[in-house]
């Protein structure tokens, strides 16, 4: 089953391969927890299906549904590296020059594609640049930023949207109808319904508490940095920083007179003025920015010292002048 949010834009692709229009390249963007990686297999499954509707009888979907299809590739990093590293690519562009085994199609899905280095993205270049007929390669990204803009540019972008609020609300409320705050958990996770999902975990509003106490003692004085980032040594330093990202961001709403009502983290209204009397709007940007550094830093493939990273983040955010941050 596809998403409800995803079900027009594969109904329109579905519609494109009918007609022969479906590029050799494809970009599946959007921000995370929206289900590209699962749209992205759901359109395999329409291409490479017999009776092209995914019927899950005929051979060809036999064969996918136990990752044995020869005409099927899925590249992603491997267990012991964050990277898609460029001899799997090699390989990949060996196997895209080779005649299909099963059919007429050949596809491929690179996923996450932000996480090809330079080699392996250049690399995949030559099989971007001629592509042999019938051959399609679907790169999933969240960050498609990081890809290098003559990849971008040789792959026509599929935008995955964020689904409209009471749509994804309904669906998750017949995941579990026993969470009563949904619409929190979804304002939390940006409006990505599969995020939301994660963060209904118990152990994730533990955490989440956890975290926020974090920021006020740091700003409060209570504490040094490194005994505090200590206490933080088993929480991964993603959600330290993105927690604090949309706490600050939250501060210069407040300060902003923006109104209560776009404050994102409205559990932790509590702790945000508190984040308020130590800073103005400009600082809190200040901050947000400073943040968004290291983030991209972590999510980056150069594997940083996380610890040093959270306390240089923390020293810097105690110290902010916004004149240093462009702002």
């Amino acid at each position: 089953m596809i998403y409800p949010w995803l079900s027009g834009v594969l109904e329109e692709l579905t519609d494109r391969q009918r007609r022969d229009r479906l590029p050799h390249a494809m970009l599946f963007a959007g921000q995370g927890g929206l289900g590209k990686l699962q749209l992205a297999k759901a359109l395999v499954h329409q291409l490479l299906c017999v009776n092209m509707n995914s019927c899950g009888d005929c051979k060809m979907c036999r064969l996918l549904a136990v990752g044995s299809h020869p005409d099927f590739k899925l590249i992603e990093p491997g267990e012991d590296s964050r990277q898609i590293k460029i001899e799997q690519i090699r390989k990949l562009t060996d196997w895209v020059n080779q005649t299909a085994q099963m059919g007429a199609q050949k596809i491929a899905i690179l996923n996450p594609a932000h996480a090809m280095n330079r080699n392996s993205a250049n690399a995949l270049l030559k099989a971007m640049e001629e592509p042999p007929a019938n051959t399609h390669l679907i790169l999933v990204s969240d960050d498609p930023a990081r890809l290098l803009a003559t990849i971008r540019s040789r792959a026509q972008i599929v935008q995955v949207s964020v689904p409209q609020r009471s749509v994804a609300i309904e669906w998750l409320r017949q995941q579990d109808e026993s969470i009563t705050d949904w619409d929190l958990l979804l304002r939390l996770a940006d409006g990505s319904p599969l995020y939301a999902i994660e963060k209904s975990d118990e152990a994730f509003l533990v955490r989440r508490k956890q975290i926020s106490a974090a920021w006020c003692d740091l700003l409060n004085g209570n504490v040094d940095v490194v005994t505090l980032v200590d206490s933080l040594s088993k929480v991964d330093p993603e959600e330290v920083l993105v927690l604090g990202m949309t706490m600050f961001a939250d501060v210069a709403r407040h300060g902003l007179n923006a109104g209560d009502d776009t404050i994102q983290n409205s559990d932790l209204v509590t702790q945000i003025m508190e984040i308020a009397e130590h800073m103005d709007s400009s600082q809190a940007l200040a901050a947000v920015s400073r943040i968004q550094t290291d983030y991209r830093l972590l999510r980056g493939s150069q594997n940083p010292n996380k610890t040093l990273l959270l306390e240089h983040l923390m020293v810097d955010c105690l110290n902010l002048d916004s004149t240093s941050f462009g702002l």
